[in-house]
């Protein structure tokens, strides 16, 4: 940007000045993890709705919060952030422990002690659950049944008795109390472990297959190329209108579409 041969002198207010550099830097600050959670997000795969929670409460309850050494730019930008992401995604309401996605998160192994929400809000998401597993079909078919023949069924002596099968509660209290699994991804996890528990496995495959994002990570490089091209700042203005636009959209998608959909 010095060498004359390269920026005409007209272009040299494009320059930084000192003070304008501190300024980027604590930008770059604030923004830093909301480019990792955009990239993460809009992964191909292994990335269900069950994430979108957990990642919104690490955002407002950790990183934005104030810290001793934040500069007043750093600071006003974590409170203005901080009060977006609460207006948009509610945390501290019922409707939001009894939405699609924190029901999502409550059926991710990694996720299901649901321990960023209040007790309270933990028992609605629970009953939420329990509600969608009254509606299970008594006998849920696994993927294996069809691999293995039908046992002949042996008659059973009078005097002996008859031991129920395990009740709803029994089958959620027992998912759990498994041990979380923080390695494996929950639709692998639950293709692993279905057979113990096959009827929160029938409800966990229809709501973690909902994508946690209709963008894929491609469209926000193409997106970032636009904004800094050499024809200025139209197209990346172009860019964010259309992402907004299709966001509006994607935002009017209730919990019983999106099952729809998949």
């Amino acid at each position: 940007m010095l060498d004359d041969d390269v920026t005409k002198k007209a272009d040299r207010d494009l320059l930084l000045r000192d003070g304008e550099w501190g300024i980027v830097a604590d930008i770059s600050t604030v923004l830093g993890p909301f480019t990792h959670v955009t990239t993460f997000m809009s992964k191909d795969k292994d990335v269900s709705i069950g994430e979108m929670f957990p990642i919104v409460y690490s955002l407002v309850g950790t990183v934005l919060q104030p810290c001793n050494n934040d500069t007043a730019l750093v600071a006003s930008m974590k409170t203005t952030l901080r009060d977006e992401m609460t207006e948009r995604f509610q945390p501290g309401r019922d409707e939001t422990a009894e939405s699609l996605p924190m029901l999502a998160s409550l059926l991710d192994p990694r996720y299901k002690k649901l321990s960023f929400l209040p007790r309270q809000l933990r028992r609605r998401t629970h009953t939420m659950l329990e509600g969608r597993l009254d509606d299970v079909p008594l006998k849920v078919s696994s993927r294996d049944d069809g691999d293995c023949a039908t046992p002949a069924k042996r008659p059973r002596l009078e005097f002996m008795v008859t031991f129920p099968e395990s009740s709803v509660e029994d089958d959620l209290q027992l998912y759990l109390a498994e041990k979380m699994d923080d390695a494996t991804p929950a639709l692998k996890w639950w293709r692993r472990n279905e057979n113990r528990f096959p009827k929160v496995a029938h409800v966990a495959r229809s709501v973690l297959a909902v994508p946690a994002t209709s963008v894929p990570s491609e469209c926000m490089q193409t997106f970032n190329s636009l904004t800094w091209s050499t024809q200025g700042w139209h197209d990346g203005l172009l860019s964010t209108a259309k992402l907004r636009m299709h966001e509006g959209t994607r935002s009017k998608i209730d919990g019983n579409q999106a099952e729809k959909k998949i």
